[in-house]
């Protein structure tokens, strides 16, 4: 479910607007969809909720201060979006995870109002708040030069290489982040590394997911 419809096993069923949560039942109700991806922007928050009430997987992606979203009475600076946007690594079932962005300390604030077990995800494998994380056991993915690295504790894997994914166009900084996360949601549903390697593949046939931040 993104900005362009529904999509179910990239056929696209429905061009509807998402900016509206009601349309997020449409997936939740098909007994044949084992996985749901939701995308749900800041807009769609704040006017009519998240559409579901828990998840097993949340992203938070990026945060950026967008003017779009002074017109909401309640937000006044890039810290009122973040909360805003946290509510979905918030609604996260006990043994679910929630993914945080870990190049922005605004986004790692996030940590205290979540109850899940949390991953963290860089674009830069030398950055502080990474290696912070690396150290103390958590589960991250970072961009390491041409290949990006999944550590959980004292293993080591490496879901993707950048030149295997030769359909997408990867320089903007927001489609590293999708990648990333992708790669930590597919490792928190237990996809072994050549599963996860071998979904990007096939991902790079249909990049949709890689076109909007």
């Amino acid at each position: 479910l993104n900005d362009k419809g529904i999509f179910i096993n990239n056929q696209r069923l429905m061009p509807i607007d998402i900016g509206n949560s009601n349309n997020v039942h449409i997936l939740l109700k098909d007994p044949s969809i084992n996985i749901a991806i939701v995308e749900t922007p800041v807009k769609c928050i704040l006017e009519y909720g998240l559409g579901y009430s828990t998840a097993d997987v949340g992203i938070f992606l990026n945060l950026y201060e967008n003017e779009k979203y002074l017109e909401f009475d309640h937000i006044r600076d890039v810290e009122d979006i973040c909360y805003a946007k946290s509510v979905v690594v918030e609604e996260i079932e006990p043994d679910g995870f929630a993914i945080l962005n870990a190049d922005n300390p605004i986004i790692l604030e996030a940590q205290s109002r979540t109850c899940s077990n949390m991953m963290f995800f860089s674009t830069d494998i030398d950055s502080r708040n990474i290696r912070d994380l690396i150290d103390k056991g958590r589960i991250c993915a970072a961009l390491d030069r041409d290949r990006i690295v999944i550590y959980d504790k004292r293993d080591r894997i490496i879901p993707c290489y950048l030149d295997e994914i030769t359909n997408i166009s990867l320089d903007k900084e927001f489609q590293i982040h999708v990648l990333l996360a992708f790669c930590l949601t597919l490792y928190a549903l237990q996809w072994n590394e050549i599963d996860i390697r071998d979904s990007l593949k096939k991902l790079s046939e249909n990049y949709n997911l890689f076109q909007n931040s």
